[in-house]
């Protein structure tokens, strides 16, 4: 069986995380980001926790490289406050 280390050893040495953003859905689901920092890309990792009585446990976990994209498109020339509303000019 292949560990989450095997599977992200093209992405270089590990340098270290930041968590990015916390959200809760409740009190009882909570989900996290991180960025993780290898030699050659960035990877974010989501996990969100459940607890449905005493106890947590893992809801939901995804890792990917898309970061890089949302924060082209977030950057995108139309998404910048003086492009959004036209109306006055």
């Amino acid at each position: 069986m292949f560990g989450l280390r095997v599977i992200l050893r093209p992405v270089g040495d590990f340098y270290g995380a930041e968590k990015l953003s916390k959200a809760t859905a409740g009190k009882n689901l909570v989900s996290f980001s991180y960025l993780a920092k290898y030699s050659r890309q960035p990877l974010r990792f989501l996990f969100a926790f459940y607890k449905p009585k005493d106890k947590w446990q893992i809801h939901y976990f995804k890792y990917d490289d898309g970061l890089t994209d949302e924060l082209l498109e977030a950057l995108a020339a139309y998404r910048l406050p003086e492009n959004i509303n036209l109306d006055n000019y």
